[in-house]
């Protein structure tokens, strides 16, 4: 007995809808196992995840900044996986964006303590 024709099973069939008149036949366009719907075809090569300098911003430079670009490193690779290469290249953008702005807080920072210890110096004087 077809599966479908089963009471309890009914509900996951979806019946066949009548082919369209005429001899035209509508096929949808193929798609690629593992893709949605927003992700373009596969780019020449995978962008970089940043996350080895998303590890070296945080631990030199700024920490909340830093942990942000690790998260979005850490999700280039199973998104470009999953084939979701539109995503997984954002989320590369992302890691390099938040980046640069640990590195960038950081040097600020460094250069505060710096100039706040020379005026404490001086001050003293």
């Amino acid at each position: 007995q077809a599966a479908g024709m089963i009471p309890e099973l009914s509900g996951y069939f979806q019946p066949t809808p009548p082919p369209p008149p005429g001899n035209v036949q509508v096929t949808p366009p193929p798609v690629q196992p593992g893709t949605s719907g927003s992700s373009a075809q596969q780019p020449v090569e995978k962008p970089d995840s940043f996350l080895v300098w998303s590890i070296l911003t945080t631990v030199l430079c700024c920490l909340p900044l830093g942990i942000v670009a690790i998260v979005y490193s850490t999700k280039v690779d199973p998104l470009w996986d999953k084939g979701q290469y539109t995503e997984a290249a954002e989320a590369a953008k992302n890691a390099k964006t938040f980046c640069i702005l640990s590195l960038v807080f950081g040097i600020l920072g460094i250069l505060g303590a710096f100039l706040m210890g020379a005026l404490g110096a001086l001050g003293s004087m």
